[in-house]
Formats: C-alpha cells, sequence, structure tokens
C-alpha cells in the first residue's frame, strides 16, 4: 500500500497517506511481536504522531519477551536504556531476580549470591539469599568438604535443617581430624557441637 501512494505522490495528500501506512504497519508488527521491525519503522516516522513513544513501547515489550524467554542480560540492557518509562526500573530488578533464580537452579551459587546481594528487599532476595547459603553449605558437606560447608551452614541460621546439617559437619570434620591426629581440632570441634546442642534443648522445652 505504502509503495501505491508513493506512485501517487503528485496527488494531494499522497505523501500523507504513504506515512500513514508505515505507521499502521509498525503497530502490527508491534502487535505480532516483531519488536526490532516495529523499531525500525516508528525511528524512520521520526516525531510523526506518537511514533517516537512507540519506539520505547516497542523496546519495552521486548524487553518483557526476553525476560520471558531468558535472555536476562539483553532485557537488563533494554530496561536500563528506556530510563524512566513505564516501570523499567522495577523490571531491570525482575530480570536480575530471574538470571538469580537461574543461577540458583543451575548451582552457579556465587554468581547467585552476587545477584541476591544487589536485589536486597526487591521481593524475597533475602531468604532467597539464605536458600543459596544453605544449598551450597549442603553440597559441600555431601562432597567431605567440611570447612567449608561449615562456613556457608553458618551464613543460613535457621534455615530448613541449616542448624543440624551444622552439627552434622562439625562432627563429620571432628571425625576427620581424629582419623588424621589432629586430636585437639577435634576437642574444639565437639565442644562447638555440645554448645550449639545445648543452647537449642532449652528451645525445645519450652
Amino acid at each position: 500500500a505504502a509503495d501505491t501512494f508513493a506512485r501517487l505522490g503528485n496527488y494531494k495528500d499522497a505523501s500523507d497517506m504513504v506515512t500513514e501506512t508505515y505507521y499502521l504497519q509498525g503497530l502490527s508488527l508491534l502487535k505480532k511481536g516483531s519488536y526490532d521491525e516495529a523499531v525500525a519503522i516508528f525511528e524512520y516516522l521520526g516525531n510523526y504522531r506518537d511514533a517516537e513513544t512507540q519506539v520505547l513501547e516497542a523496546q519495552y515489550r521486548k524487553g518483557l519477551s526476553c525476560i520471558s524467554s531468558g535472555q536476562y542480560d539483553d532485557a537488563v540492557d533494554l530496561f536500563r536504556s528506556l530510563g524512566d518509562y513505564q516501570d523499567s526500573a522495577e523490571q531491570v530488578s525482575e530480570a536480575l531476580y530471574q538470571k538469580g533464580l537461574s543461577l540458583l537452579d543451575a548451582g552457579s551459587w556465587d554468581e547467585a549470591l552476587t545477584i541476591f546481594a544487589d536485589l536486597s528487599g526487591y521481593k524475597d532476595s533475602g531468604d532467597t539469599i539464605n536458600s543459596v547459603h544453605y544449598q551450597k553449605g549442603k553440597a559441600l558437606l555431601m562432597s567431605g568438604k567440611y570447612m567449608e560447608a561449615i562456613r556457608e551452614l553458618s551464613l543460613a541460621p535457621d534455615y530448613e535443617d541449616a542448624d543440624s546439617l551444622l552439627r552434622r559437619c562439625m562432627l563429620s570434620m571432628s571425625r576427620h581430624c581424629i582419623a588424621s591426629g589432629l586430636g585437639d581440632t577435634a576437642a574444639i570441634m565437639q565442644n562447638k557441637v555440645w554448645c550449639s546442642t545445648s543452647l537449642i534443648l532449652p528451645q525445645m522445652s519450652s
């Protein structure tokens, strides 16, 4: 249609009809999810009608699509470039939050921790940090890395059975020290287990 109107350039309003046709095509592409093509058209149209706003809207919707498809870094870049358009700032946090969950599922605990620490206060980031320390500590315990496990589980107090796993880890570390001829270290670990258990007993009886 735009080509047809362009050939009628010597007729009144033909130029406006060409521009309007492009505008409607941009809206159609936006509705179909062809965001890059829509952006190209609206940028070409410059300040025609609300073309400049439609550029932002197309990029915004593309950002939402990137979150849905797991392209979190692309989503973050898009929403940051949109400044204060709609809730772009919140969508940056949402993209990072979803990326953190994805990293957690993949066992990339340190990367996940960095993200959730930066997102402090957004959704349940605080509880998720405890979950990261717990899962990492549990995995380290299962692989026999007791010292590292103790450090991680200590950072997740009261989370699920973290306290129980921590005592189990200390006992395993104590046995390991005894087997290695490190009696003094074993005694220290056993004392810590006894202290942590004695602190829990009053709570259980109350």
